[in-house]
C-alpha cells in the first residue's frame, strides 16, 4: 500500500489455503490483498472527517493489478 508516493505497508507470506487451479490461487490472493486495502481506505476517509485539513474531500481509490484473465473475469462477475 502506498500513500503520497511512499509504501506504508508490504507483505509476503505463503497462501494458507490450498487451490485446485491457476485461477483460484489467484482470486485468493487477490482476496487477501483486498483484506488489507478496504479498512486503510476506510481509515483514511474517517480520519478526514475527523481532521478535514483540506477545504475539498481527497478521492480516494485502489488500484489493483492481476495478470489472470480467468481471474478478472471471476472478480467481476460474482455468482
Amino acid at each position: 500500500i502506498m500513500y503520497a508516493g511512499c509504501p506504508i505497508f508490504w507483505s509476503s507470506k505463503l497462501q494458507t489455503e490450498i487451490a485446485l487451479s491457476t485461477t483460484e490461487a489467484e482470486y485468493i490472493a487477490l482476496l487477501s490483498a483486498m483484506r488489507e486495502v478496504l479498512p486503510f481506505l476506510n481509515m483514511m476517509k474517517e480520519i478526514h472527517d475527523v481532521f478535514p485539513l483540506q477545504e475539498t474531500k481527497p478521492n480516494f481509490f485502489c488500484r489493483v493489478w492481476e495478470d489472470n484473465r480467468s481471474c478478472i473475469n471471476v472478480a467481476e462477475n460474482p455468482k
